[in-house]
């Protein structure tokens, strides 16, 4: 990973441990620079799109749990 990578990882690894559930997350493994959330209805045959959309991290934490998590962009 070159420097201005890792600049980028270690800002956004500081962002996430901002939040109490996330404050125990030790590093990003995994990045993806954009992820929306949608819900397919079966009764309308179409996807409803929920109000999640940013960046997605793959992270572990200190006790070696994985989890998914979005930095949420949607302005509600």
């Amino acid at each position: 990973m070159n420097t201005r990578n890792e600049e980028i990882s270690a800002m956004n690894l500081r962002v996430l441990q901002r939040d109490p559930a996330l404050k125990k997350t030790q590093r990003i493994l995994k990045t993806v620079r954009f992820a929306v959330l949608a819900r397919y209805d079966e009764d309308s045959k179409h996807w409803n799109y929920l109000k999640v959309k940013g960046p997605m991290f793959l992270v572990v934490d200190t006790f070696g749990t994985h989890r998914l998590v979005i930095m949420n962009h949607h302005c509600i």
